[in-house]
């Protein structure tokens, strides 16, 4: 079995078009913002639509961040 990477595999250019977009995609859908020190709490109105950008979210970073 093989290791997972410890560090994010996509390309440079991946990073940035997911930083541009990912998180302030979340957070324009988010009812409430709360930045707390380790990092931001986002609160989602519970739609078919929000699950659906959650869950790409989580995929991406599973396909990123092993």
């Amino acid at each position: 079995m093989t290791t997972p990477p410890l560090a994010c595999t996509l390309t440079p250019d991946q990073l940035r078009c997911d930083a541009a977009v990912l998180l302030p995609g979340l957070q324009s859908r988010a009812v409430r913002v709360v930045w707390e020190t380790e990092g931001v709490r986002l609160t989602l109105d519970a739609t078919s639509e929000n699950l659906a950008v959650v869950f790409h979210a989580i995929q991406r970073e599973r396909r990123c961040c092993a």
